[in-house]
């Protein structure tokens, strides 16, 4: 709050002001994550958003890092709107670090790519690197990370939508907290040699920035705009 939202925003104003004030034509919602949404809360930031503006959706914590498959009806269910109206890009399922290749975690990747589409997979651990994707309607992340040994690498292996999360190279990431560890600013060279790795894909890109931390992510994303030659879309003019 004060770095990009007014300080006195009201939390129900600040996808109407990150459309306005901003004009990126699509959000990640991560608090999908933290907590199973309801399904009147998705359809609430459908109504305030145009029908063009687009929705990835991370999926909730018990599924990806509890692996409780039980939670995925519930989650379809409550997310289904954005399915309906075509106005999702997919479904962010992001394992943690601890997640690596197994014939158990293949087993599950299978059984989670089979229940939910348009599934789009981020790993963390490097073991994942080496594994051949052949699930339908799956697409692996390419993801920017800390170079630490073990970290997943950056990599474009998707075949016809191009996810691309941009995490930070924050070196303490394993020795800081949830938040901090997202607590770094990507250099306009930065930015430049990873727009040169990805403008050759044939396909639909998505960039986010997750790099949170003080308003970084925004922040990058403005100037990583500027330098792919994107416009700001006027929604409501």
């Amino acid at each position: 709050m004060g770095e990009v939202y007014p300080r006195d925003i009201k939390n129900s104003e600040m996808l109407s002001f990150y459309c306005l004030k901003y004009g990126f034509p699509t959000v990640e919602l991560n608090y999908t994550f933290y907590r199973m949404p309801s399904y009147r809360s998705i359809v609430n930031f459908a109504r305030k958003t145009p029908q063009n503006f687009v929705f990835a959706v991370k999926l909730f914590g018990g599924i990806t890092h509890e692996k409780n498959i039980e939670h995925v009806e519930k989650f379809l269910e409550a997310t289904k709107i954005l399915l309906e109206e075509r106005r999702i890009v997919g479904y962010l399922a992001q394992f943690p670090f601890s997640f690596k290749l197994t014939k158990e975690n293949v087993r599950f990747l299978m059984l989670l790519a089979d229940k939910i589409p348009k599934l789009f997979v981020e790993f963390r651990h490097n073991s994942w690197s080496m594994w051949k994707n052949n699930l339908e309607d799956t697409e692996i992340v390419t993801v920017d990370l800390p170079k630490i040994p073990g970290m997943y690498p950056f990599e474009i292996k998707a075949n016809k939508i191009l996810y691309v999360r941009l995490h930070g190279k924050n070196m303490k990431w394993f020795e800081e907290n949830a938040k901090k560890r997202y607590d770094y600013f990507y250099t306009k060279e930065e930015l430049e040699l990873i727009l040169k790795k990805i403008k050759t894909f044939h396909g639909d890109i998505f960039v986010y920035f997750n790099n949170c931390y003080r308003g970084n992510a925004l922040k990058n994303a403005l100037l990583f705009r500027n330098l792919s030659g994107g416009e700001k879309i006027g929604f409501f003019e």
